[in-house]
């Protein structure tokens, strides 16, 4: 019987001891995380890194490396600058950055409105002999190739760039043969093969004005060849389908599956004439985008 009570007695104790080591790693522990939580936040707040870069009013004749990539521009871009420069090259009007071979349409879109040419230091001697540029990583350009701007002023494109009476065939060029008409880069002519996928093809150079940014001046670079366009089923067609085309608007769609509800099959885009929210010229355009 005593036996028994001792080893009940020092059980007891055991558990005891065990639950006062436990509690005290479980209150160190907890100590530990307070102490860090509370030197985490005692430490001020990092200051969030601004994205956007600061613009400032410049002068491409004049400017140095430093600022162009201060501006926004890739190293490369700079370099190309100050090799054009050395070249023989000088920006008369802002729209001459964009002769850059290697500056893209959303860079020169964002720095023009920065661009301050002092016309005192403008030369009007006669450009120096083409040289070769080596920029890292492609191709040597070759810059002092003489052409002309949508302005008339002289301008120096790089020698993939279509030279006087050089045309593209409009709905056949890919994007790397469009950025070959001056003015246009990479931007832009995704641009103008989105568009033309979603047109289903051009049918007139005039439709180039219907890509907001687009330089009038392009026209002149490209030709229409004989592709035939990508046809649109008003009978069958989806909804959806029917509404991404550039032509047709929400209304319009509306108005086409209203008839094909009430009449059936549409036979010519007269059909639609009396629905208001086809318009002669609506009708007229869609002429070569149609089937029935």
């Amino acid at each position: 019987m005593f036996n028994s009570d001792r080893r009940a007695i020092i059980l007891v104790l055991l558990i005891v001891i065990v639950a006062n080591i436990v509690m005290y790693f479980i209150r160190n522990d907890a100590d530990k995380d307070e102490a860090a939580v509370t030197t985490v936040q005692k430490q001020p707040a990092a200051k969030p890194v601004s994205q956007k870069t600061k613009l400032f009013y410049f002068d491409p004749n004049t400017a140095d490396s430093a600022q162009f990539v201060a501006l926004g521009l890739k190293p490369r871009v700079a370099r190309n600058i100050i090799a054009y420069r050395r070249a023989g090259g000088q920006f008369r009007v802002p729209s001459d950055l964009a002769c850059i071979y290697t500056i893209s349409d959303s860079d020169y879109l964002r720095l023009q409105p920065y661009i301050k040419i002092k016309q005192s230091d403008v030369r009007h001697d006669r450009p120096r002999r083409s040289r070769q540029v080596e920029t890292k990583g492609s191709v040597p350009k070759t810059f002092g190739q003489k052409s002309y701007n949508d302005n008339g002023t002289q301008c120096f494109y790089p020698s993939h760039k279509l030279k006087a009476g050089q045309t593209i065939d409009l709905n056949k060029a890919d994007t790397l043969e469009l950025t070959r008409i001056p003015g246009i880069g990479p931007y832009y002519a995704q641009k103008i093969v989105r568009y033309r996928n979603r047109l289903g093809g051009f049918v007139s150079l005039s439709q180039l004005n219907e890509i907001q940014g687009v330089p009038p001046a392009t026209e002149q670079w490209v030709r229409i060849g004989a592709t035939a366009t990508k046809r649109l089923n008003l009978n069958t067609l989806p909804f959806g389908t029917l509404l991404r085309h550039p032509y047709l608007n929400y209304d319009q769609v509306v108005s086409i599956f209203n008839y094909r509800k009430a009449f059936g099959t549409i036979h010519s885009l007269q059909d639609l004439s009396n629905y208001p929210a086809f318009s002669p010229a609506d009708l007229e355009r869609l002429e070569d985008y149609v089937e029935f």
